[in-house]
């Protein structure tokens, strides 16, 4: 395998976290798992000195959607909220960087979707969620693969309900990368779910 400079750069004003390769890079998922190590703690320490209004300069039409409830669920109980992808082109991976109530939900699973995998080729889901209400995933195909366009599900969260009350699911960063190794912000909102007192 070649050797490849991995720089991380994490710019003073909080604009988005990068990273960029000097050379080829030889593998997708080194290049995914390289992306993740260097995204997760810049992006938790700008996340925690920023106020919502620094978001990333965001690419015109990828957007990045969590499908929450639409009515409230009830304390104890289990519900999922699809990350659905649209507008891309042909991609080999996703990086997103979210928070929700820890004090009110409890995330217990993060499975994948059919956007990376539609065509049988695996595509692992790679995750932090540490500390509680801070998670950031990452899903990249494997090495070679071609890239895949379309709309879909990217992955899909499961939470349980352990607290009454309302709070926000909230995307601090989300990318893609497309087959040319470019990163490409996404648009994204947060989603409002609510816990029956």
């Amino acid at each position: 395998m070649n050797e490849h400079a991995l720089q991380k750069i994490g710019r003073t004003n909080g604009s988005i976290c990068t990273l960029t390769a000097a050379g080829t890079v030889a593998s997708t998922a080194v290049f995914a798992l390289a992306l993740f190590a260097a995204v997760a703690p810049t992006c938790r320490a700008q996340a925690a000195s920023e106020n919502s209004a620094s978001a990333p300069t965001q690419s015109a039409g990828i957007t990045l959607t969590l499908n929450a409830p639409p009515d409230p669920v009830e304390p104890g109980t289990s519900f999922q909220v699809p990350v659905t992808l649209s507008g891309t082109g042909e991609i080999v991976s996703f990086t997103v960087v979210f928070e929700y109530d820890a004090t009110k939900l409890m995330l217990t699973s993060i499975t994948p979707g059919d956007v990376l995998n539609r065509d049988g080729k695996s595509a692992p889901i790679i995750h932090s969620d540490s500390p509680a209400g801070h998670v950031v995933i990452s899903m990249a195909r494997p090495p070679g693969s071609p890239g895949i366009e379309g709309d879909g599900t990217v992955c899909v969260l499961t939470f349980q309900a352990n607290a009454p009350g309302a709070g926000e699911l909230t995307i601090t960063r989300a990318f893609v990368v497309d087959r040319g190794q470019q990163m490409h912000p996404a648009r994204f909102a947060p989603a409002h779910i609510v816990v029956r007192r």
